[in-house]
């Protein structure tokens, strides 16, 4: 691990699909996403690269075959490395990723890093999805601000979760249930005609947090718990996705806006194929994150 101090001209950043961030190298030019594969019966579709989030929904409608998903292999966290080091120049790489209570990403990403001789650091950030975009765009923010140590940006990334919060509503928990992430008693609690069950995340696992019936429901819902969580006065960086859900996900960022008219929307985006395979359709998440210092 470097003790030299950073910038986004040495520093690369690596996160994966789960990020539903696939413009992070337009936001970001150090900035890389490494897919994950969906699976249709022996189809098997790299994530945003070979199947868009708009195809995927299209085809989890009429596809008798339920998708699965898997971990990138460390072979392709490998050459996304060394394309960073050999024909980009950089370098260091802080390669960020989703829980590894969920998936078995981010071993696959120190099995690759392993080969490259202390270059590449890899951060579990314990979030998914829009919290990991959040995470990645945070310290790519430091870089630009730069030099900081790479300490201080590995701290920001494995902070993230202590200081954000995700919520997911979902139409139905069967696609969570069935992909093994949570046990079939929770499904059984978004099976009731018009409720949304809730979820978050803690320390990087699925947890319950409660269900609410219709929209207008689930929106002060949100907006009491981000009020709960946070202080008018806090700077406050907010990220929203949807699956198919795009009217729910504009009024959640209608909601965030009245109850913290401080805070930055830092991206409403659809969730893609590989969280759309845990989500299913209809499904809408927030993350509200402190800044740090």
């Amino acid at each position: 691990m470097t003790s030299e101090a950073l910038t986004a001209e040495r520093c690369a950043l690596v996160l994966d699909s789960t990020s539903d961030l696939p413009d992070c190298r337009q936001r970001h030019p150090n900035m890389r996403m490494v897919p994950l594969t969906v699976r249709f019966g022996d189809e098997e579709l790299l994530d945003y690269e070979e199947i868009t989030p708009e195809r995927f929904y299209e085809r989890l409608a009429r596809d008798p075959q339920p998708p699965h998903t898997a971990a990138p292999p460390p072979e392709r966290f490998a050459a996304a490395y060394r394309e960073l080091f050999e024909t980009d120049g950089y370098e260091h790489v802080l390669s960020l990723h989703l829980s590894e209570a969920l998936s078995a990403t981010v071993s696959s990403a120190r099995l690759a890093a392993a080969e490259f001789g202390g270059r590449v650091t890899v951060v579990d950030t314990r979030t998914v999805s829009i919290g990991l975009a959040l995470a990645g765009l945070g310290v790519a923010r430091q870089l630009e601000a730069g030099p900081c140590a790479l300490a201080d940006l590995v701290a920001a990334a494995e902070t993230f979760h202590r200081r954000s919060r995700l919520v997911f509503a979902f139409e139905t928990l069967e696609f969570l249930q069935r992909n093994g992430r949570i046990g079939r008693g929770q499904a059984l609690v978004g099976g009731l005609l018009g409720v949304r069950p809730l979820l978050t995340l803690v320390e990087g696992e699925v947890e319950p947090l409660g269900r609410v019936r219709g929209h207008a429901r689930l929106l002060a819902e949100l907006e009491r718990l981000v009020c709960e969580d946070t202080r008018p006065d806090e700077r406050l960086r907010v990220g929203i996705a949807h699956a198919q859900a795009e009217t729910i996900a504009n009024d959640i960022a209608e909601t965030v806006r009245s109850a913290r008219p401080q805070a930055v929307i830092e991206l409403v985006a659809p969730l893609g194929a590989v969280v759309g395979t845990n989500t299913g359709p209809g499904g809408a998440g927030l993350v509200w994150a402190r800044e740090p210092g």
